[in-house]
């Protein structure tokens, strides 16, 4: 699953607002683990391992400049079940050097 959002000004500002727009339960606190990959090199991996061993999609946004329609950065999640328990959300993003130009 995959999706576009655009943005005009602030990415970081686009993102949030997306988030919150969709996602009900902003105020609950939930299970989730942000792999943070400097080298952009196995966060992906990692993510799409998790996904495959639990049978659950990963999904995708894409953070794109609305002029260009260049990709600024693209985050992918996936939940992993847990017994007795709400699932995992797992995160991770690769961001693009010139998104981070752009306040990012």
């Amino acid at each position: 699953m995959s999706a576009d959002l655009l943005v005009d000004a602030s990415p970081a500002a686009a993102m949030r607002a997306h988030f919150a727009q969709h996602r009900a339960d902003l105020q609950r606190a939930s299970a989730m683990v942000t792999l943070i990959d400097p080298s952009r090199l196995w966060a992906s991996q990692v993510v799409h391992a998790l996904a495959d061993a639990a049978g659950q999609p990963v999904q995708r946004l894409h953070l794109r400049e609305r002029a260009t329609l260049r990709t600024l950065a693209t985050v992918e999640r996936t939940l992993v079940p847990r017994r007795g328990a709400e699932p995992l959300r797992v995160y991770q993003a690769d961001i693009r050097a010139s998104a981070l130009e752009s306040g990012l």
